[in-house]
């Protein structure tokens, strides 16, 4: 892969993802990997690069994607291909790649809305398209290239099944809007498919019907669980070790209300690494309940409080070393 398909490819993904993708959320689309494959350390950087570019257009791409989907709703996902071809040339205006829009991002917001049974789906892909086009005189031919759409079922199944290991409650709102049919149903097909692949909520959901169950909070496999555990684990440890021993209150506190991780899971991870890296608190405190002792003082290892006290003793003894020698000279 060179740079430019990499920055294509970044581009497309912020872009499907309507700008919201997490830092950590790149994993899963294997392009940091791909990144480093081609001397490239900081893939983060070149991402925001690529989004600060399409910050400027984002708002107009938005509205596209919003005249695609009430397109395809209108028609049941059989977008016209003079349609198709309009918007691949507002999108192209936009900074837009063509072929993504005619192979990936229309194809994806029209087929949600594709009639259960409609022979007419076939018109979703251009190709086919223009295959049945090129074919006026043989319906024969045109005939078996239809095929019948996917139920409302699969394609839910379909869907979910790219999200690797996590979705968002948001995410699943806009995927059961995006099918135009009653929320309990659609809605009912991802629980489904929630429970068949293993998923958990991320938080305790609200609510007793499908729809308020998968979209008020957010799921994820046990392994992705365990691998954002271990990514949060890195993060904070990177974070207070670069205090080089001297961890203030104000800090861990900003620590503990800056990830959407599970606040008690973070005060457990932090009062796990003062223990372990022989950390004790500038002043006793009273408190009993974990979060409030971590966060009511400062913290010093006891390699660099040593290493202070030393440094004390030794700034004492030349002040003292120094009084000697005027003392001495004064009284000569």
């Amino acid at each position: 892969m060179t740079l430019e398909e990499l920055r294509g490819r970044i581009k497309n993904e912020i872009v499907v993802q309507d700008g919201n993708i997490a830092d950590w959320q790149w994993e899963r689309t294997g392009l940091p990997g791909e990144a480093a494959k081609i001397g490239i350390t900081n893939f983060l950087i070149v991402v925001n690069e690529i989004a600060n570019k399409l910050n400027t257009e984002f708002g107009q791409i938005i509205n596209l994607k919003g005249e695609i989907v009430n397109e395809a709703k209108n028609t049941y996902g059989v977008i016209s291909k003079n349609q198709v071809i309009n918007f691949i040339e507002t999108g192209v205006r936009l900074g837009l790649d063509s072929k993504f829009m005619e192979n990936e991002w229309i194809p994806k917001l029209a087929k949600s809305f594709l009639k259960e049974g409609d022979v007419l789906g076939i018109l979703n892909s251009l190709k086919n398209n223009a295959e049945i086009h090129h074919n006026h005189n043989s319906k024969e031919k045109a005939a078996e290239k239809v095929t019948i759409p996917k139920t409302l079922k699969e394609t839910l199944h379909d869907e979910m099944a790219q999200y690797y290991g996590f979705i968002s409650g948001k995410n699943i709102s806009i995927l059961i809007a995006s099918t135009g049919q009653p929320k309990e149903v659609a809605a009912s097909y991802i629980y489904e498919y929630l429970l068949e692949n293993g998923f958990e909520p991320k938080k305790k959901h609200r609510g007793s019907t499908y729809y308020t169950i998968t979209t008020s909070t957010d799921w994820w496999t046990v392994s992705y669980r365990t691998q954002y555990r271990w990514k949060i684990i890195e993060n904070i440890h990177k974070d207070l070790n670069s205090c080089n021993g001297y961890i203030l209150s104000g800090k861990i506190f900003q620590v503990i209300n800056s990830t959407d991780y599970e606040k008690s899971e973070v005060v457990e991870i932090i009062n796990n690494f003062l223990t372990k890296n022989s950390y004790v608190p500038k002043r006793k405190t009273r408190a009993k309940k974990v979060e409030t002792i971590i966060t009511s003082t400062d913290w010093i290892s006891v390699q660099h409080k040593t290493k202070t006290e030393t440094q004390g003793y030794v700034i004492i003894l030349i002040v003292a070393l120094i009084l000697f020698v005027i003392i001495k000279g004064c009284v000569s």
